[in-house]
């Protein structure tokens, strides 16, 4: 191996023990905060300056790993185990001379709980520490790390605004205790935290589970937070959740890369509490505001009775889309079951014209609905013989008129079936086929019956009106944007 190669293993080795001490540190400071903040309220003066000597022992230790060990650091012979490791005495002692007072008085409280996860943290740095040497002489991938950036000044950050507030986070961290620490600071900051143990559990979990924003740890078993990030930027239903990735390792070459790959930001482990806040809303902030400054476009779904899969996933699609397309569009279903329609009117005048969207959506099957009442009217004073009519006849007047809306009609072809024990029954869906056909040739069909003056998509099944309808709706919605 030559040197540079040399170097870089090293640097790799030193990074990830910088990583594996950072980790422990990060929670004797983090519960140590959490404790304070508990009894803050209470008046515990036997408590509270105990609780804050093992938070500044386990800022005091994330310290001394930089001092000793920083990434500025290639060589074996420039970093002296002896001396970080005489250096770590005193805030290792303070942690365990402090559990002890701190044991009796918490008894009986929450708190004995935080306290026994400092003392598992304690145990696991004086792991660490005595297998320094072991860990700086086995084989590592090679990779230059570069210094971390400076301290954040709490003052220097900005006051988180309303946009920045509230909403789910999901934290993505192998390690049980930061994802507990991380899931509570959130808890206490407003936002609603769930968590996942790795990366696969949390593809899983946004399979079927909307979020607002992603907190994803670089360094996991498994899939790692790169793998995770790639993955998610190349889905298109959760490219656009913004995510923030952690680590307790300062390679900043790596963390450049998530930028690239799409990453929102970044945060060192462990983050302190104004800045994880400050970090937080700015992202959530600026990811709201993409969405409100997207052009809107309202989509008309019209249909009867018969095509209500059909229709429901129509919205779903719409829902789907809208995540895949966020910043570039938002698209509004206007669907009369959303809408609190009162008894002593009728829907048609209840809801916005179609003329007025920007999107008609027609689906049709076996029917076209019952007569609207005798004062709504055509231009010409004749009735119109359904609302399916109506909509239509409403949508396409305003293209004719404003280009305006995009005029999209499916039918479907599967077979119908008649329940014949009623002949009234029978009768109405003999009728209500005919009238259909009737409709299909006035508005489809030229005089002669041969030739299609306009078009409409055929589809079997409610999954292939899902796939046609998806692709189309896609289409349409960029080519109007692109438009203006």
């Amino acid at each position: 191996m030559n040197a540079n190669n040399e170097s870089r293993a090293f640097s790799r080795k030193l990074a990830d023990l910088r990583h594996d001490l950072r980790t422990p540190a990060g929670h004797v400071m983090g519960y140590a905060e959490m404790l304070e903040e508990e009894f803050e309220d209470e008046d515990r003066p036997d408590v509270m300056p105990h609780l804050a000597t093992l938070r500044q022992a386990g800022a005091l230790i994330v310290d001394l790993v930089e001092e000793y060990l920083g990434g500025n650091r290639t060589r074996r012979d420039e970093v002296s185990l002896g001396g970080i490791t005489d250096a770590l005495h005193d805030p290792m002692a303070s942690i365990t001379e402090v559990s002890q007072v701190l044991d009796p008085l918490l008894v009986g409280t929450d708190g004995a709980t935080d306290l026994a996860k400092i003392e598992s943290a304690r145990k696991h740095l004086v792991d660490l520490i005595g297998r320094m040497p072991d860990a700086l002489g086995e084989s590592g991938d090679s990779g230059e790390v570069m210094p971390a950036p400076d301290p954040v000044v709490e003052a220097a950050l900005p006051v988180a605004s309303v946009l920045g507030e509230g909403g789910v986070i999901l934290i993505v961290d192998d390690n049980e205790a930061n994802r507990d620490l991380m899931e509570r600071r959130l808890r206490s900051q407003g936002y609603d935290p769930v968590t996942a143990e790795g990366g696969e559990a949390a593809l899983d979990f946004l399979g079927s589970t909307d979020v607002d924003m992603i907190l994803l740890d670089m360094i996991m078993p498994g899939l790692d937070g790169t793998e995770v990030l790639g993955r998610l930027k190349n889905d298109a239903k959760l490219k656009n959740i913004p995510v923030v990735m952690l680590s307790a390792l300062d390679d900043m070459e790596r963390i450049i890369e998530c930028i690239s790959m799409g990453a929102e930001d970044y945060l060192f482990k462990p983050p302190n509490p104004v800045l994880l806040k400050a970090r937080i809303s700015a992202t959530l902030e600026k990811n709201r505001l993409r969405r409100q400054l997207a052009p809107r476009l309202q989509v008309f779904i019209s249909s009867p009775s018969d095509v209500e899969p059909e229709r429901a996933q129509a919205k779903r699609v719409i829902d789907r889309l809208n995540e895949e397309l966020a910043g570039k569009v938002y698209m509004i279903p206007v669907l009369w079951e959303d809408e609190p329609l009162r008894a002593s009117e009728t829907a048609q005048t209840q809801i916005v014209a179609p003329r007025d969207t920007d999107v008609y959506i027609g689906i049709f099957w076996s029917r076209m609905g019952t007569m609207l009442p005798e004062h709504i009217l055509r231009p010409d004073g004749s009735r119109y013989g359904s609302g399916t009519e109506f909509e239509f006849e409403d949508a396409l007047a305003g293209h004719e008129e404003n280009k305006r809306p995009e005029i999209l009609v499916y039918r479907k072809t599967a077979q119908t079936t008649v329940v014949l024990d009623n002949r009234a029954s029978v009768l109405d869906r003999l009728d209500q086929k005919e009238k259909l056909e009737q409709f299909i040739q006035r508005w489809f069909s030229t005089e002669d019956g041969l030739s299609i003056a306009r078009v409409y998509h055929a589809f079997e099944s409610v999954e292939q009106f899902e796939d046609i309808f998806e692709r189309h709706l896609r289409k349409l919605a960029l080519d109007i944007i692109e438009r203006g």
